[in-house]
């Protein structure tokens, strides 16, 4: 068997299938669904398969093509007060928050929030469960 190119994909983003139809999709986390769909992730702290680009439509169909950065650094939507450097997770909404134990680490925020539904960039890096 011959191999050509690079054995590692550096892409930072994904093509998805939407599982369900989203509306106000961009810059919330999706997570997978039970047939290796995409949704919004709704309950907070859960583990995420990525961040919706920013240039998303605001209405993806069931069935549709999305795309989701699954790492490095992208914007999301905050939903709380967050302090540059904290650890995020998600809330019920698929926006990020501060983690606490037991919850699911997405990444680490590398801008201030300081309302809800403020557009933050967070450093996308999937840690596991915050100790």
């Amino acid at each position: 068997m011959n191999y050509f190119g690079a054995s590692i994909n550096t892409s930072s983003v994904v093509a998805e299938v939407a599982g369900v139809a989203i509306e106000n999709g961009a810059f919330c986390a999706v997570k997978y669904d039970e047939n290796g769909a995409v949704v919004l992730c709704s309950t907070e702290g859960e583990m995420v398969a990525g961040i919706v680009l920013p240039e998303t439509p605001e209405k993806i169909s069931d069935g549709e093509d999305v795309t989701v950065q699954i790492k490095d650094i992208g914007y999301c939507k905050a939903g709380a007060e967050i302090k540059k450097g904290q650890e995020v997770m998600v809330d019920a909404k698929g926006r990020v928050i501060p983690a606490t134990a037991g919850k699911f680490v997405i990444g680490y925020a590398m801008t201030n929030a300081t309302t809800e539904d403020e557009i933050i960039e967070v450093d996308i890096r999937k840690c596991g469960y915050k100790a």
